[in-house]
């Protein structure tokens, strides 16, 4: 290779970018028509794929880190603020039963066979009609709830099966049942018991897959991949426990127990969300 195809080839780099001045460029397409190496050295330039820039590839990576990171924090907010939303939505619609007093409630027989249930102050009532085995009798339970002393008197009629005789209570977890209308039950007096075990052992259940997960984790903390699975498999009962904390705090009784379950787990599910995407300060990034 001569002095000129030295010089020829340094430029080519400039010629293949078209970053030469037109006399380089009128040069090298000159000496290109008589040297058959610089061609075959343009032609291989030519067919190479052009490199990204080195110093350009820590900014991709970063600019792509940063875009990651905006999308984990609007996802963690949105978390964030549905739970809370979730938790809000169930405080403001829940019923506020109420306990017996006198001039709450009274009870009558209309006169198209129906039972006539006047409250006092009652803007809901919740009912429950339990037949007996002979059919003769009826169980007749009502609960008033969202009692306000400005809301007057409502009136309820609760259809029974005709000839039935009904034995009219009014209920309260707890404490004992008054008798508004008709014969007493034959049992005596008697106690309606809340509805507590499913949310009781579902929390038992949890607390106690937590206490596990916990001692697994303090067990083989020397096995990395075995700890990092736990690390994860735990976000699950601490979800579910903060979740009946933020629905029913300690309280494990329910006077709708299906509606109480649907917001526990919905709760439950954003809160896993968050805990998955919360920001963790650098060097504490385990929970085992």
């Amino acid at each position: 290779m001569n002095t000129d195809c030295g010089i020829i080839r340094d430029l080519l780099p400039l010629y293949t970018e078209n970053m030469c001045s037109p006399q380089s460029r009128a040069l090298v397409e000159e000496h290109l028509g008589g040297c058959e190496g610089c061609r075959a050295a343009l032609e291989k330039m030519q067919g190479e794929q052009p490199a990204a820039p080195v110093d350009a590839l820590p900014f991709k990576a970063l600019s792509n880190k940063l875009r990651r990171s905006r999308w984990r924090m609007a996802a963690f907010m949105t978390a964030v603020v549905l739970m809370l939303a979730t938790g809000t939505l169930y405080h403001a619609t829940s019923r506020k039963y109420a306990r017996y007093t006198d001039n709450l409630a009274r009870a009558e027989m209309a006169s198209d066979g129906r039972v006539k249930v006047i409250g006092n102050g009652a803007t809901g009532i919740d009912t429950s009609v339990i037949p007996s085995p002979d059919g003769r009798t009826a169980m007749v339970y009502i609960t008033f709830f969202n009692v306000r002393p400005d809301a007057g008197e409502s009136t309820t009629y609760i259809s029974i099966p005709q000839g039935v005789t009904p034995s009219v209570y009014y209920t309260y977890p707890n404490e004992q049942a008054v008798l508004l209308l008709g014969p007493a039950d034959p049992n005596g007096d008697f106690f309606v018991l809340p509805r507590i075990a499913p949310l009781y052992f579902n929390l038992l259940l949890m607390m106690g897959l937590l206490v596990v997960i916990g001692i697994l984790g303090i067990v083989l903390r020397n096995r990395p991949p075995v700890r990092r699975v736990l690390e994860k498999l735990i976000l699950i009962p601490v979800a579910y426990i903060t979740a009946h904390m933020f629905i029913k705090g300690t309280n494990t009784t329910s006077w709708d127990l299906m509606r109480d379950l649907y917001y526990i787990l919905a709760v439950m599910i954003f809160d896993l969300v968050v805990l998955w995407l919360a920001p963790r300060p650098k060097g504490r990034r385990e929970l085992l």
